[in-house]
């Protein structure tokens, strides 16, 4: 998994005030540009950095409304003057600890097989965030940032990597945009249960886990008919709900621990590829 990630303290412990809309994960593997995002943050990774995976938030990090902290994403949508217009003016309104990385374009481009532009920014460390290099890549609508990687860190983790984000659209992204045309599409840092699945199958999660007992995990016959209920639930409506998201909200949000949640996650990916086979059986 790349430093993504990853769903807050930010600089300073405040967020910096960048206008910010919540939006639905996609699927992993459900569209071809998540799929290109993922290999080139891949290759970002290699590049970069030889360690830049996500570390678990503190208990202090964990939200009191039920959702998980998660990467956040970033989209810059072109406006009249298309893309070339984006990278220039972002180049243009460089400023601070920020700057332009030609070299860093060339290694990649050298180093990849991806069709598409990309431009890269390098930020200097201080005592509020470590030095780190962004990567855009260019799309069929615009620019993503493909990943946020350290420079001299093992890894950032969530709260880092959604801060060095902020900042970068607050210092550099909107004020180009606001200057050439262009949009700026960021997601939220936070995410709840009811955004990766229907009202159904998140009631029937928080069903479960209020009423299970956290140290046998589903093994109890009533634990276990609650937990088969939220698995068929969510095999006919989970949305976007991912073991990985599961894990975490049990959890972060509920208070199992690690190994438990973990487990019960294992047989939340099971259990979707197993009614998914049998549902492309076709028979009865």
């Amino acid at each position: 998994m790349s430093e993504r990630g990853s769903r807050t303290d930010r600089l300073s412990n405040k967020s910096l005030p960048v206008q910010t809309r919540l939006t639905r994960s996609r699927r992993p593997g459900s569209a071809a540009s998540h799929s290109s995002r993922a290999r080139r943050s891949q290759i970002v990774c290699v590049l970069i950095c030889s360690d830049s995976l996500p570390t678990r938030p503190s208990s202090a990090a964990m939200s009191e409304q039920n959702s998980i902290e998660v990467f956040q994403d970033l989209v810059l949508r072109p406006g009249s003057g298309g893309l070339s217009a984006i990278r220039h003016s972002l180049i243009a309104h460089v400023t601070g600890l920020w700057s332009h990385a030609p070299d860093a374009e060339q290694i990649l481009k050298r180093n990849t097989v991806l069709d598409g532009d990309v431009i890269a920014f390098q930020r200097k460390a201080d005592a509020s965030l470590p030095a780190a290099g962004l990567t855009l890549w260019s799309r069929a609508d615009g620019y993503e940032v493909s990943n946020i990687v350290p420079r001299e860190m093992g890894q950032l983790g969530y709260t880092r990597y959604n801060a060095l984000l902020q900042e970068f659209v607050a210092l550099i992204a909107q004020p180009a945009a606001d200057a050439s045309g262009f949009s700026v599409d960021v997601t939220s840092s936070n995410q709840s249960l009811e955004v990766v699945a229907s009202p159904e199958v998140a009631a029937a999660l928080r069903q479960f886990s209020g009423a299970a007992n956290k140290s046998t995990g589903s093994t109890h016959p009533a634990d276990r008919r609650r937990w088969m209920r939220f698995l068929i639930l969510a095999h006919r409506g989970g949305q976007d709900l991912t073991p990985d998201f599961v894990a975490r909200w049990l959890r972060e949000v509920d208070g199992w621990d690690d190994e438990s949640a973990h487990n019960l996650s294992i047989q939340f990916e099971f259990a979707q590829d197993v009614l998914q086979a049998y549902d492309e059986d076709g028979r009865p």
